[in-house]
């Protein structure tokens, strides 16, 4: 899940290793497996200690210039679990985990916090008092990342967890203030304990990272983008209102909902933002295929639509997933059919006790239903679909 290796209570000195997990269930079991310091160590005395996370664990003061210790696990470029990023005291900045593995003393990190008044960008839009810089000096194609910050400090931004995306500014070094020229990163997860709160995204490349709450603003907004599958064709269409002189639509697809690449391309100017936009995918991979558009603005302005799933198999309904993946009360359920139907589904806990059982009507194609959860007590659950012969399930967290 995690790993470190002589991290270090402080720059420099020691050999503690300190790591840091997310996203674990009350309730089950974890393991912590110490090594040797070397292969001359034939026996010695240690001590294990696990805490909760708490705002305490978080930095009060960083710049760009202050000291940040590198992750030690030498060159093994097979690790594929999350890597925790921490300043000279080893409080935490940011977790990064890279599924195709790699090492993870190429990584270096940065952040910088203020006080007071959240900061404004030149659009006179709020943002967190607390960035990131994150870089590798490998090759690394798609990260997930969780940035790390205050309750105090989501309150004096005045937004909610939930409404938290992250600005990617492409570079090399440390810049303390957001420059603007953003690429978009839509959050795929969030968590919050204690007085510390994270938000995960994946991103395509390491940079600086600002928190905004929803859409840094841009001279165009997505009216929809939805999908509808048509024999063996799946149809994408969307709309938009605009006010720029040229904007390209790039159609992304992917098998797994993480990875995409682009399958075509579409330009508008301001006129053309007036209709609707189509697209028909003619080869559309079999089992569930995963679509977004990327929205390339004159001024070189990037961002990402919802993501759309359209099953390509002859019949089935299947879950695709569910946002938030922590909910309060409210969520979206996700579905993609291969053809109109009836869906029945099976809330039940972690024990595999059945709660509630509903039917849903879902149309061909992608679906999103809007589900209220507030009978729920706190804790971890999971939704099955029980009528199908594509069988799915999903899990989510009630706060």
């Amino acid at each position: 899940i995690s790993c470190d290796d002589d991290g270090g209570s402080a720059l420099g000195s020691g050999f503690l290793s300190v790591l840091y997990a997310t996203g674990l269930t009350a309730g089950s079991t974890y393991y912590v497996a110490v090594d040797l310091y070397s292969s001359s160590t034939s026996q010695g005395t240690f001590c294990v200690a696990v805490d909760e996370l708490a705002a305490s664990m978080l930095a009060a003061t960083n710049t760009c210039a202050s000291s940040y210790q590198t992750p030690q696990a030498n060159s093994n470029a097979t690790y594929t679990g999350w890597v925790p990023l921490l300043d000279a005291t080893s409080k935490l900045v940011a977790l990064v985990k890279n599924a195709a593995g790699g090492a993870v003393n190429l990584y270096s990190v940065a952040q910088t916090i203020t006080t007071g008044a959240s900061r404004m960008d030149a659009l006179l839009v709020p943002y967190l008092n607390r960035n990131f810089f994150i870089n590798n000096s490998g090759t690394v194609a798609t990260a997930d990342v969780q940035f790390f910050f205050t309750d105090a400090e989501l309150t004096s931004l005045g937004a909610s967890l939930a409404s938290l995306n992250v600005s990617r500014v492409a570079g090399t070094t440390c810049v303390a203030n957001y420059p603007g020229g953003a690429t978009l990163l839509p959050q795929t997860a969030s968590g919050s304990v204690n007085g510390a709160s994270w938000v995960q995204v994946t991103t395509p490349g390491f940079s600086n990272f600002y928190l905004h709450q929803g859409n840094v603003p841009l001279p165009i907004s997505v009216v929809y983008f939805s999908g509808t599958k048509s024999a063996t064709v799946n149809n994408l269409s969307w709309k938009v209102t605009c006010t720029s002189t040229n904007v390209t639509f790039e159609i992304e697809r992917s098998s797994n909902g993480r990875s995409f690449t682009s399958i075509g391309k579409l330009a508008a100017n301001q006129a053309r933002c007036l209709t609707p936009f189509d697209f028909a995918d003619v080869k559309p991979a079999n089992g569930i295929n995963y679509y977004r558009l990327k929205i390339i603005d004159v001024d070189g302005h990037v961002t990402y639509t919802n993501v759309v799933a359209i099953n390509n198999r002859t019949s089935g309904i299947e879950l695709v997933g569910i946002l938030p993946t922590l909910i309060h009360n409210e969520a979206v359920l996700y579905i993609a059919a291969a053809k109109a139907g009836r869906l029945q589904i099976v809330v039940s806990d972690m024990m595999g006790r059945q709660l509630e059982t509903r039917s849903l009507n879902v149309l061909e194609g992608d679906n999103k239903v809007n589900l209220n959860f507030g009978s729920l007590a706190a804790g971890v659950y999971h939704i099955t679909s029980i009528n199908e012969s594509v069988k799915s399930t999903i899990r989510f967290v009630k706060e």
